[in-house]
């Protein structure tokens, strides 16, 4: 009776912006995929490093559309609402704020005109390889968030000569289930540049979870691999701007209230120590 009750809303509990199980509904084509999935993911992790390491040293023009031959071959498809140039002009000399769905958010942020992917450091050492092969094919950047010093004189850099990137993270700092956002943290929000909104949602087959409480980030890539195909909607929205008596927490705040707005979900107070904490308890007293 305890597993038909409804998951609670995400405003009244954290527990409602984590998902416990891998599949969100039975389908009895899943048993029949999986092992067709299994081996289609060796051939994917296969294709990655070899198209990474053949587009190397091309022109970049020339890696980037081998980059999203690439993401074809990853079975990760790309849905926006804007045009490669559209996308520029929006976004050059910006901060574009996106929402966490998954693991794969890189991949589709790194196919993006002038991306500059800004995240920390403490990812999973095979992902974090991944993530590098991916880069060095797309001919995109990465900015480590923690590396203060370089960090800083990156930002200098930028602020002198804005033009031809745009800086991409998600301030939630963690992936939500898709019900709520957690909220978003101010950091890169607050230091001066405009902001803009990106609106993100992953949709997978058989009722895959993108990132279920207790799987290990490893696991959500391969899992995603295994799927025949992985929708990446991606909804770029109006520039923002910070109102010079607004504090950095307010306009952080406003962001994400603009994004679960579009998405039609809760932007909630919960934040990533939150969900940490939620997962050490419901480890403790799980059966």
């Amino acid at each position: 009776m305890k597993d038909n009750l409804p998951p609670p809303a995400p405003l009244h509990s954290v527990a409602g912006l984590c998902t416990r199980e891998v599949w969100a509904y039975p389908c009895w084509l899943r048993p029949l995929y999986l092992p067709f999935g299994c081996v289609l993911a060796g051939l994917r992790l296969l294709s990655m490093v070899m198209v990474s390491l053949i587009a190397w040293p091309l022109p970049l023009a020339v890696r980037r559309i081998m980059y999203r031959g690439l993401l074809g071959i990853m079975g990760i498809r790309i849905r926006c609402t804007h045009s490669s140039r559209q996308i520029a002009l929006l976004t050059d000399g910006c901060v574009v704020a996106a929402n966490h769905v998954s693991v794969i958010d890189p991949f589709a942020i790194l196919a993006m005109p002038g991306a500059t992917l800004v995240a920390s450091s403490g990812y999973n050492r095979f992902i974090a390889f991944t993530a590098f092969l991916l880069l060095k094919c797309s001919g995109g950047q990465f900015w480590n968030g923690a590396d203060k010093k370089a960090f800083s004189r990156n930002l200098h850099k930028l602020r002198t000569h804005p033009q031809g990137t745009a800086l991409y993270t998600t301030p939630e700092a963690t992936i939500n289930n898709g019900r709520g956002l957690y909220r978003f943290r101010a950091g890169l929000l607050s230091r001066g540049l405009p902001v803009v909104p990106l609106a993100g949602r992953l949709i997978l087959p058989f009722g895959l979870v993108a990132s279920p409480l207790h799987a290990s980030g490893l696991a959500s890539f391969l899992r995603v691999l295994m799927m025949p195909w992985a929708i990446c909607e991606m909804t770029y929205l109006e520039r923002l701007e910070r109102q010079e008596q607004q504090s950095g927490q307010a306009f952080a705040d406003q962001v994400q209230a603009r994004i679960a707005q579009h998405l039609g979900i809760a932007a909630t107070l919960w934040t990533r120590e939150d969900k940490h904490q939620y997962r050490q308890l419901d480890k403790q007293v799980r059966p």
